[in-house]
């Protein structure tokens, strides 16, 4: 709501904007995402990946980070989800000649200390994306 007030607040239409919140540890809400763009707007022109789980501690300090189901959903979060959206709205991209944007952190080019883990998904998001635009 503090998002739409503030696009509201600034001039934009109420009929050309979309928020959508959602729990992205669910990767088939990737697709719902780019469906109910589409369902919106009827095309896509832009696709702006913008969300990630972030943790602050040593990976060693805390059992809970080394647990498989955990590192899982954290990895659903800061890549698959993101490959998904790309996966669904890359067709309807291309009909436009579109582009997608992808926020990734300086995490993903060197190691930190308390996060092991979202470096270790912006690494992987990172090579993901690099390698898809050299093949696009």
């Amino acid at each position: 709501d503090k998002v739409k007030a503030e696009l509201l607040s600034r001039g934009a239409s109420e009929d050309n904007m979309l928020i959508i919140s959602s729990d992205f540890s669910d990767v088939a809400k990737s697709k719902e995402a780019v469906d109910q763009t589409l369902k919106k707007f009827g095309v896509l022109d832009y696709l702006v990946s913008n969300h990630a789980a972030m943790m602050a501690q040593p990976f060693l300090s805390q059992s809970y980070l080394q647990d498989p189901d955990y590192l899982e959903k954290i990895f659903r979060v800061n890549l698959f989800s993101h490959i998904q959206l790309a996966v669904h709205a890359l067709p309807h991209l291309e009909k436009r000649n579109g582009h997608m944007f992808f926020t990734s952190s300086l995490a993903g080019e060197m190691p930190m200390y308390t996060a092991g883990i979202y470096c270790s998904t912006k690494h992987a998001m990172n090579g993901f994306f690099y390698s898809l635009q050299q093949e696009l």
